[in-house]
């Protein structure tokens, strides 16, 4: 799953768990602070099943054992990646496992590395993995071959939903949502703070909205400036700005802006950003 800060991952993630019940569910995230520590993350993966490691094979058994601190180091990174695989395959022949992985993008790239090399190869096996990364940071290694489900802005339904449930005053949930621009992270710290966009709301719709427009090509920056910077613009004419209409269709799909009648109009958070960044003031 991949998708801006906010976006559901995690939520998504708890889901998944909470919903596996024939599933044994292992845990992992990846943390900012561990990045440069080698194996930090499988060793999290893995601890519920190092019971199970006089099992494997010696070379396998001690290649694991040294990567994960709990012996002297031997064997090479083909070893070690034998000995995971081996374990889960082991585990998941008598439990499906489910296998979770949060905030890959701060895994260190030893785990990452091991993580992907399972999830490509034990097909025979009843091993589910899902992974989060955090757009538009990278994975610290190639996740080719694994499926991809990028999770979009919610839309207006949903939004509402959500601050519905969040008992914010009615009279005020179209302009939150607005403010929001789908992100469920920001509709609930606006919801929080009574939709008066408080301090921390703010700060959060600042930096999600920032992350967004940092990621657009320069069409698509232009194109934004100009949307923001103009009180009348049609979709023609935004095309025209951006070169052509492509340059907007990352526009909507992030929600950096909407498209009413025909009209074109920033996305409030999104605009502010924009703003900000590339206008100068006296």
């Amino acid at each position: 799953m991949t998708g801006e800060a906010g976006i559901g991952k995690t939520s998504l993630l708890e889901a998944a768990a909470g919903g596996a019940e024939d599933f044994r569910v292992l845990h992992a995230r990846g943390i900012q602070s561990e990045y440069d520590l080698p194996y930090a993350s499988l060793l999290e993966l893995l601890r519920p099943l190092l019971g199970r490691l006089d099992a494997l094979p010696t070379a396998q058994r001690r290649a694991l054992c040294g990567a994960l601190g709990l012996g002297p180091a031997t064997g090479g990174a083909l070893a070690v990646a034998g000995g995971a695989a081996t374990l889960l395959a082991a585990a998941a022949a008598e439990q499906p496992l489910l296998a979770l992985v949060d905030d890959v993008q701060w895994v260190d790239a030893a785990s990452a590395g091991i993580f992907a090399f399972a999830a490509r190869r034990l097909h025979d096996v009843p091993l589910f993995t899902v992974v989060s990364l955090r757009e538009p940071l990278m994975a610290p290694v190639e996740l080719d071959g694994l499926e991809r489900l990028r999770l979009a802005p919610l839309d207006q339904e949903a939004a509402t939903e959500l601050l519905a449930a969040s008992g914010l005053d009615p009279s005020l949930q179209a302009e939150v949502s607005e403010q929001a621009g789908g992100n469920p992270l920001v509709l609930v710290e606006l919801a929080r703070a009574g939709g008066a966009a408080g301090l921390e709301a703010q700060e959060i719709a600042k930096r999600l909205f920032g992350a967004r427009v940092g990621a657009l090509d320069s069409a698509s920056r232009a194109a934004l400036l100009a949307i923001s910077l103009s009180t009348d613009c049609d979709r023609t004419v935004a095309a025209k700005i951006a070169g052509g209409g492509e340059a907007l269709q990352p526009l909507e799909e992030s929600s950096l802006v909407v498209t009413r009648g025909g009209r074109v109009e920033p996305q409030s958070s999104a605009a502010a950003v924009v703003r900000a960044r590339t206008v100068r003031r006296p």
